[in-house]
């Protein structure tokens, strides 16, 4: 049981107030039996008010200002007391409830019985629980509450105050109530603790007649419970440790043991819980009381677990730390051996055909034999001896073992694995005090590694003698006249323009061309001269080739120059190629960065300095962020806890690739691939790390207006689709609705609801309008317009509407081109703007609308925008909002303040007359909306004529060709009650299969665009081809772009968009019918 478990209890939710828990009734306040009032000190008494006020050192109390937490401790205080019901009926103990300052709060049944009855004192609610104890018994039950209320669980054994006599006693557990940092008060538990046996003498066995004894003695004594808490200290403790016996009273022993010596403990424990009696001794290190010391003690116990009078372990320790030192001096010599790399080995000092016997191995000699010491201790040394053991070697240094002279020599021993090793040994006898040789101390060294540098290096000269004639270079020996005396080396001879005996005895001049020979003799008057080495390089062809030498000539004698010759041709084909190399890179596009292992940068080419804006200076000899140079390394962004990944991957030999988003100097963005390769030298070690960093700024911002259009694209056919089916609904509704009103007929209470519900069909029309235009799926009527007259138009609404404390300032360019566009439109797009702008503005502010002309880098060579800004000084987006502002229902006004699709329709409208929209904005700042439309190219103009019919009635034959039910059913009820015939089909095929069937009697055909199996201009084709001359009403919500217009154009003679009134749909048919339309 802990505190958090009622804390956990509380925050589930129990019933307020300070209603006593079930279980626990109120216990009677002050009053009880007249005359038993138990005294109280005053230190006592000023202890307890000192706690309620939160006076006493260390209790953390009641501050005035904390009633919040006061109601917080009397709610945990009640459900604690509503719970000694269920832990009284299922462990049967006594059970008290204390407030922070030791007064009682509730009881539960078995504690209001037991209590008084034996110690003739009511509990009393409000009464501190420490006047039942005596007086001893009350400091010590104040100790073990004080750390209850400091969140520690304790337990121990209490005597109580009773009058004339004997005192009972509890075991008694505190448990803390509340949150581990907020004690709202203590739980307690107590069983009575039977009385002990009584000795043979008829006395009882209490500890107040053995104290003098066990507090004279010089040894600890101590009382260990089956949980291994101390319940009794001697004061002797004081005097070894330094410890008062308070201190650690109740404590764990563990808690005193070094680390080192936990693991002997738990075996102790093991031991005791199986056995019982005498045990030990044992040595454990336990801390001083100091916190610098640890005190070595030998302990003895008595296992009285069983023991009823006792129940607990009985611990005798006597400090032998002094005679520790000695076998800390023996410690030490043994760490020494353990530590040295020579072997050591002690054998007895016998010399006879037996051998001296192995009494010692040190670490060394283990592992220079491969022998562990436990199999070499009892053998002799001849345990070791080999094949190539020198035996009379052994032989003669026993002589001088006999004769008391240490002795040395080289020996042969054999490894366990079988192997031979040369060791070099030194023996020197040791005596006794009487004088007398008793050991035998024998170091090894191991010198295989010695003799084997030896050999190495002999064999080294050797190799060197050969090398001077296998080396590539060419040595001549020339006299100083240029006379060639000697030729070494030269792995190639056909590099040699003569073999090596024909260039005896012949001068340069002989040999080599003239103005070779020439620079030749130059080179060596001047190292006759000055004495330096003179190096010089020249070219010869041979063997149809060209070979590039260098010659280095030195003074060698007094007569002598020595020509040491070195084919270079390869080295001037590495630094072509290298000159090559550093070409390309100091003319690449991508940022290149060298650096050394250590990651201190050494190059950059210009396309880095280009790029990021930072100089060679301030880069190069830095030790910043390799990756993300400019930057420190605790700032690389591909850090993983304390190790950069880069480093991690070059580290393991592997290329690192990675995306890297960070700032040029200037502060603009710069988004980078960076390829990081580590560079190795021959014997795999890394010499260097080379960077190739791609600028993929533009790249990468193309791929996130890619993303968006096509996030938007996906939202849009979403929009259409939703658009689609909702008109179709609201086209079925509002035809049964006109069906009921007409039914209804003037002057019915119902009229009223009915025109209601009509006009809520329009608005949700309108809506799916909105989302028509966001998706573009709605027909323009777009013709050349002058924006700065729309802009004019849509203000003078605007100022009707806008509160009077926002400013709207127009900034109009003159002279601008038309551009082709739905006026209405135009106007629903500043009108949406503007009414944004408007609401983010939280008191006065301005909206600025500004038109000009703008030039574009994108799409064809001088394309021509006209550009709308509508820009405010409101409270701005964050980046995150900024993201989704466009995506349909996606509002941050209040619930009913907007419908989300504000700015999406914008978006739709934009998109749709072939244009782009820019948004910036920053928070507390403001928001900038910038819209580009393209200047008219086509003049032409489609104007809408509205229809003059004024009888709607008919007897002509119709044809429905719609997918939905409920329309086809409305619609033809309607079309009937005004008298005509009307065939239905549910899809494109059965359309054209009963125009088919009926084409000599249908006068007119009614066609949805969107159908199953056949879809409205597959139809509007077929029937055409059967019938040039059919007239065809287009009835849809929802068309592909242009499809409407490619209805009209294949000879449809009126659209009539869902959801459609009788009348609207009755007045179109009819006008076709008589000759209206287009044609």
């Amino acid at each position: 049981m802990s505190c958090m478990r009622f804390s956990r209890a509380r925050r589930a939710g129990a019933p307020g107030g300070s209603r006593a828990p079930a279980g626990c009734e109120p216990l009677p306040r002050g009053g009880g039996v007249p005359g038993n009032e138990p005294a109280v000190s005053d230190e006592r008494e000023w202890r307890m008010i000192a706690r309620e006020k939160g006076t006493i050192p260390g209790d953390p109390g009641e501050q005035p200002s904390g009633a919040r937490k006061r109601r917080s401790r009397e709610e945990i205080l009640q459900l604690v007391g509503e719970s000694l019901r269920l832990l009284r009926d299922s462990a049967g103990r006594m059970m008290i409830l204390l407030d922070r300052s030791g007064r009682i709060v509730a009881a539960n049944q078995a504690a209001r019985e037991q209590i008084p009855r034996s110690l003739h004192y009511p509990l009393q609610e409000g009464k501190p629980f420490s006047m039942l104890l005596d007086e001893d018994e009350a400091i010590r039950f104040e100790t073990y509450f004080q750390r209850a209320l400091e969140g520690q669980v304790t337990d121990h054994v209490v005597a109580s105050k009773r009058e004339g006599t004997a005192a009972p006693r509890w075991r008694v557990q505190y448990l803390p109530v509340g949150d581990e940092s907020d004690v709202a008060g203590v739980l307690f538990t107590l069983e009575p603790v039977e009385d002990r046996a009584e000795s043979p003498s008829g006395k009882r066995m209490e500890g107040p007649e053995y104290s003098p004894l066990v507090e004279k003695l010089v040894d600890l004594v101590m009382i260990l419970d089956g949980k291994a808490v101390l319940r009794y200290v001697s004061p002797s403790v004081e005097r070894i440790l330094g410890y008062r016996p308070m201190e650690l009273f109740g404590r764990r022993v563990r808690d005193f043991i070094h680390p080192e010596d936990r693991d002997h403990l738990k075996e102790i424990r093991r031991e005791l819980r199986d056995t019982r009696g005498v045990g030990g001794p044992f040595p454990l290190r336990v801390r001083h009381a100091d916190g610098k010391r640890w005190s070595i003690l030998e302990l003895n116990y008595n296992n009285l677990l069983d023991d009823l009078s006792v129940r607990g372990v009985l611990l005798t320790a006597r400090d032998v730390t002094s005679n520790d030192w000695a076998e800390r001096r023996l410690e030490l010599l043994a760490a020494a051996m353990r530590n040295v790399k020579d072997g050591v080995m002690i054998t007895e000092a016998r010399l006879d055909e037996h051998g001296s016997p192995i009494i010692f191995v040190s670490d060394g000699m283990a592992e220079i034999t491969g022998y562990g010491c436990e199999e070499l201790i009892g053998e002799t040394p001849r345990f070791l001896y080999g094949p190539l053991t020198d035996r009379q070697a052994h032989e003669r240094m026993k002589e001088d073992l006999r004769a008391g002279r240490a002795t040395s020599g080289v020996t042969v021993y054999y490894r366990k694995d079988g192997s031979p090793v040369t060791l070099e040994m030194t023996i020197s006898p040791v005596q006794d005090r009487a004088g007398r040789t008793s050991h035998f101390v024998s170091v090894y060294r191991d010198i295989s590694d010695r003799l084997e540098s030896e050999r190495r290096l002999i064999a080294s000269e050797a190799r060197h003698r050969s090398l001077l004639e296998a080396m590539p270079d060419l040595f001549f020996l020339l006299s100083r006249e240029g006379t060639f005396l000697e030729v070494h080396g030269g792995v190639h001879p056909e590099e040699l323009l003569l073999p090596a005996d024909q260039l005896i005895g012949k001068s340069i001049s002989e040999v080599l061309p003239p103005e070779i020979a020439r620079r030749a003799g130059a080179a060596i008057e001047r190292a006759v001269a000055t004495g330096e080495v003179v190096p010089f390089e020249y070219s010869l062809s041979m063997n149809d080739r060209e070979y590039h030498y260098e010659a280095r000539i030195n003074v060698s004698g007094v007569n002598e120059v020595l020509v040491v010759v070195r084919n270079i041709t390869a080295l001037r084909k590495a630094d072509e190629e290298r000159n090559r190399l550093v070409t390309a890179i100091e003319q690449a596009a991508e940022s290149i960065v060298i650096a050394d292992p250590e990651g201190t940068i050494q190059y950059v080419n210009p396309a880095f300095e280009k790029i990021t804006g930072y100089r060679r200076a301030e880069i190069i000899g830095t030790a910043e962020c390799f990756c993300q140079p400019g930057l420190r390394k605790e700032e690389c962004s591909c850090r993983e806890g304390d190790e950069c990944k880069m480093w991690k991957a070059v580290r393991a030999g592997k290329v690192w690739n990675s995306c890297e988003k960070y700032t040029r100097k200037d502060g603009s963005p710069l988004e980078e691939i960076v390829t990081v390769s580590p560079v190795f030298d021959e014997t795999g070690k890394l010499i260097n790390l080379v960077a190739v960093r791609r600028d993929v700024t533009k790249v990468s911002s193309m791929e996130t207006e890619l993303r968006q259009m096509q996030k938007m694209g996906s939202l849009s056919n979403l929009a259409s689709g939703i658009a689609h089916d909702f008109n179709n609904l609201l086209a079925g509704v509002l035809g049964n609705v006109e069906w009921i009103q007409l039914n209804l007929g003037e002057g019915h209470p119902l009229q009223e609801n009915v025109k209601t519900i009509t006009d809520t069909v329009q608005k949700a029309a309108d809506l799916t309008r909105h989302l028509l235009t966001f998706s573009r799926r709605v027909e323009l009527n777009r013709k050349p317009m002058d924006l700065n007259t729309g802009v004019q138009d849509a203000v003078k609404l605007l100022r009707r509407s806008i509160r009077r404390n926002i400013e709207i300032e127009l900034q109009l360019a003159g002279n601008l081109p038309p551009i082709f566009a739905d006026s209405t439109q135009i106007q629903q797009i500043l009108i949406n703007l503007c009414t944004n702008s408007a609401d983010a503005i939280q008191h006065s502010g301005t909206i600025r609308i500004i038109t000009d002309l703008a030039e574009t880098d994108e799409g064809k060579a001088g394309a021509s925008f006209v550009r709308l800004v509508v820009e405010d000084t409101g409270v701005g987006m964050t980046l995150e909002v900024k993201e989704h502002i466009f995506e349909p229902f996606y509002t941050t006004k209040a619930p009913g303040k907007g419908t989300g699709l504000g700015l999406s329709t914008v978006y739709g409208i934009v998109q749709s007359h072939g244009g782009r929209l820019e948004v910036e904005s920053e928070p507390g700042v403001g928001t900038r909306f910038s819209l580009l439309f393209p200047v008219a190219v086509e003049t032409e103009a489609v104007e809408e004529r509205e229809s003059a019919v004024g009888d709607l009635t008919g007897d002509e034959t119709l044809l429905m060709v719609e997918d939905e039910a409920n329309i086809r059913q409305t619609a033809s009820r309607h079309l009937e009650r005004l008298g005509y015939h009307v065939l239905l089909a549910a899809d494109g095929e059965e359309g054209v299969r009963m125009f088919r069937e009926h084409r000599e009697e249908i006068d007119c055909v009614i066609l949805d665009m969107v159908l199953p199996k056949l879809d409205g201009l597959d139809v509007l084709q077929l029937i055409r081809e059967m019938e040039p001359d059919v007239r065809v009403v287009i009835a849809s919500g929802y068309a592909r772009k242009g499809q409407i217009k490619r209805a009209m154009e294949m000879g449809a003679r009126a659209y009539v968009p869902k959801p459609f009134t009788a009348e609207r749909l009755a007045r179109a048919i009819r006008e076709v019918l008589d000759g209206g339309g287009r044609s």
